[in-house]
């Protein structure tokens, strides 16, 4: 729909993680899971969502993003904070 949407992929051969990025306006559908839960990067609001690929963490800073792995929330937080805002 006329939006640019980055994906950055990890992988160590077995897993995998996954960011991607787009602009604030862009809304991404949710893989099918829990319902999303608040949660924080740093200081801004995100949200959490339990899904048969792990968790995704989905916020917004100068654009939207969300990752996905089977990392522990605490470590998906730790990549969240290190994405700068504005990331390009």
């Amino acid at each position: 729909r006329g939006a640019t949407i980055l994906h950055y992929r990890w992988s160590d051969g077995v897993d995998a993680l996954s960011l991607f990025q787009a602009p604030s306006r862009v809304k991404f559908k949710a893989a099918p899971g829990g319902a999303p839960r608040p949660e924080k990067v740093g200081t801004t609001d995100a949200l959490l969502t339990l899904n048969a690929d792990g968790r995704s963490l989905e916020w917004s800073a100068d654009g939207r993003f969300v990752l996905v792995g089977r990392l522990a929330l605490e470590d998906l937080r730790r990549v969240a904070a290190s994405v700068p805002p504005g990331a390009k």
